[in-house]
């Protein structure tokens, strides 16, 4: 196969996953509230004790004037990388921009590279005409591992009882129901009293 092949093949490979991740993504977050709107009972039966929660592993993220992400500094960084990132920097630095969407693409590129993120630092740069360093086999290798672990990122996602909760067709979401409720660890004899029970 041709290098121009393989260099379209890897970009197109590199814009469907992390296209497919931000729809997963959004979905998850519309899941996820539907979730805590159909199980509202079984999350007020748990929390009746005090058990030890896992915050969740959600990055939350404030007006782009207000907080702006911090780069880190890293061993493992790709010099090729850091070159493009700082391209995209010089474009969309708060320091240098007013427009806030183009603060959102800063944060969003500082992320990238605090995380070694070739495809969105590669999407970034495309989208801002900002020219890319040649697709060379190392590369193309580095891309191929970052579209690796964004597939394990959209199949984790796609794994959660709040997506299985919405996926799920409805005439078995009363068995399913029960399932979660002896997943998150809920008596059911227990949980039928707590529902029958006279509310304060």
């Amino acid at each position: 196969m041709s290098e121009e092949i393989l260099n379209k093949k890897i970009k197109m490979e590199m814009k469907f996953a992390n296209s497919f991740l931000k729809e997963s993504q959004e979905l998850f977050a519309l899941y996820d509230d539907l979730f805590k709107k159909d199980f509202e009972q079984e999350i007020s039966f748990k929390a009746r004790s005090p058990i030890i929660t896992q915050k969740p592993d959600v990055k939350q993220t404030s007006s782009p004037k207000k907080e702006i992400v911090e780069l880190k500094e890293r061993k493992d960084r790709n010099p090729e990388l850091y070159k493009i990132y700082k391209k995209i920097a010089m474009k969309t630095h708060p320091d240098r921009v007013t427009n806030e969407s183009l603060v959102d693409i800063f944060n969003m590129a500082t992320l990238a590279i605090n995380d070694n993120d070739w495809i969105t630092i590669i999407n970034i740069a495309t989208d801002l005409k900002i020219k890319i360093p040649k697709l060379t086999e190392e590369l193309r290798q580095k891309i191929q591992n970052n579209i690796i672990e964004t597939n394990k990122k959209i199949k984790k996602l796609h794994t959660t009882i709040a997506w299985v909760w919405a996926s799920a067709a409805e005439q078995d979401k009363e068995q399913i129901k029960i399932h979660i409720r002896q997943l998150m660890g809920i008596d059911e004899k227990e949980f039928q009293e707590f529902l029958n029970s006279p509310k304060k």
